[in-house]
């Protein structure tokens, strides 16, 4: 009963993912139940249980899904991670809020939502390259002062150092 409720949850995870657009299919929820049923399979095989054949086929499907979008899907990008979850509770506040509304109009606004979330996301890689491009200035003109200090100091000590040569010719001669 145990093996068959696993495999039955699996195959709705499987489903569930299979439904979602492939950008947003779900990779570690994927891979995490990759990993159960791989336990699963072991146990089974131990046991030389019949059902293991049918773990493994679900075990199989899910892990071809997984290796597929892998590639596609945002959810294997670990820094855009903290706006999935914002993106998860703005989600799950629509659909409470949309529970009556068409198919047609949950699809713009969530468009909308992305747009607006591209769009802050651009703004503060914008700021952040502007900052990156004032610390540099600021830095090269740290630099540029520092040698031109150096320049002087060293500018004197030569001057110190011609008049002292020059005396020593002049004491010389």
């Amino acid at each position: 009963l145990m093996v068959a409720r696993r495999v039955e949850r699996a195959r709705r995870v499987l489903h569930q993912e299979l439904l979602r657009t492939k950008e947003f299919v779900r990779t570690t929820r994927l891979r995490a139940q990759i990993g159960k049923l791989q336990t699963l399979l072991r146990i089974l095989d131990r046991a030389r249980f019949p059902m293991r054949f049918t773990v493994e086929d679900a075990m199989e499907e899910s892990a071809a899904l997984h290796n597929q979008m892998i590639k596609v899907s945002i959810y294997y990008y670990p820094h855009l991670l903290p706006i999935l979850v914002e993106f998860r509770r703005r989600l799950d506040r629509r659909d409470d809020f949309l529970r009556l509304a068409g198919p047609k109009l949950k699809r713009i606004l969530l468009k909308l939502f992305a747009l607006r979330q591209f769009q802050i996301i651009r703004r503060q890689c914008a700021e952040r390259s502007f900052k990156a491009a004032c610390d540099a200035r600021d830095a090269e003109k740290t630099a540029l002062s520092r040698v031109e200090s150096a320049k002087t100091r060293w500018g004197t000590l030569e001057a110190s150092r011609v008049r002292s040569s020059m005396v020593a010719d002049e004491e010389e001669a």
